[in-house]
C-alpha cells in the first residue's frame, strides 16, 4: 500500500511532514507527496469556488518554505502534481505548469492528483506523462475510533493529509503509527 499525502504546500510544517514520513518509514509505507506549488492549502474550504481559493491561498511558492522543500528534495518518495493553486479540477494547463515548477525544483512528479479527491472527465490515465490518480480512500477513516477502525484499506493507495495530525489537531500521530501497524499486520497476514 502506498499513502498519498495530500495538500504539500507553502504553508505546510516541515516538523509534521517529518514526523509523517517517519511513521511511515517505519511501517515501511511509500509515500506520494501531493504537491500544490502556489498559495496555501491547510485553511481553504472546499465549498469555497475557485476564485475564492485563488485569492485566499496568497502567492508563496512552496518554494519559499526552504526547509520543506530541502528535506523534500533529500527524500526518495514519490511526487505528484495537486493543482496549480488547490482549486477544484484543475485544467491540464495548470497540471502542466505545476509538474513545471516541481521540476525545476528538483522534484520530479509522476503522478497529477485533483485536489478535494475529485475526479474529472478531462482526465483519463494519463496527463502530461503523468499518471492520473482518480478518487481514493480516505486513510483517515480507518483510524482508532473512526468508522472503519476494524477493517483494512482495499486500494493499493490510499490518502491522508499530515498537516491534521499532531498536538491541537484533529489527529495524534501516535493513533496514526498504531494504525500503520496494525495495516501492515492485517496486511502481511492476507498475502
Amino acid at each position: 500500500m502506498i499513502i498519498r499525502n495530500d495538500d504539500v504546500s507553502f504553508d505546510s510544517n516541515v516538523e509534521h511532514v517529518k514526523t509523517f514520513c517517519e511513521i511511515c518509514d517505519k511501517h515501511g509505507f511509500k509515500i506520494i507527496h501531493a504537491i500544490t506549488p502556489i498559495g496555501a492549502t491547510h485553511n481553504i474550504d472546499s465549498s469555497w469556488n475557485n476564485d475564492l481559493i485563488v485569492s485566499r491561498g496568497g502567492c508563496h511558492t512552496l518554494g519559499d518554505n526552504k526547509e520543506l522543500l530541502e528535506y523534500l528534495q533529500k527524500r526518495s518518495d514519490l511526487f505528484g502534481t495537486h493543482g496549480l493553486f488547490h482549486s477544484h479540477k484543475p485544467s491540464k494547463m495548470h497540471q502542466q505548469l505545476s509538474k513545471v515548477i516541481l521540476e525545476s525544483w528538483g522534484l520530479k512528479p509522476t503522478y497529477a492528483i485533483l485536489p478535494f479527491n475529485e475526479e474529472s472527465p478531462e482526465y483519463t490515465d494519463e496527463v502530461w506523462g503523468l499518471k492520473v490518480l482518480g478518487k481514493s480512500e480516505r486513510l483517515e477513516d480507518y483510524l482508532e475510533k473512526m468508522p472503519k477502525a476494524n477493517e483494512l484499506p482495499t486500494e493499493d493507495i490510499v490518502y491522508l493529509h499530515e498537516w491534521r495530525f499532531g498536538p491541537g489537531s484533529w489527529y495524534h500521530w501516535e493513533n496514526l503509527d498504531r494504525t500503520l501497524e496494525r495495516i501492515k499486520n492485517g496486511l502481511r497476514c492476507d498475502n
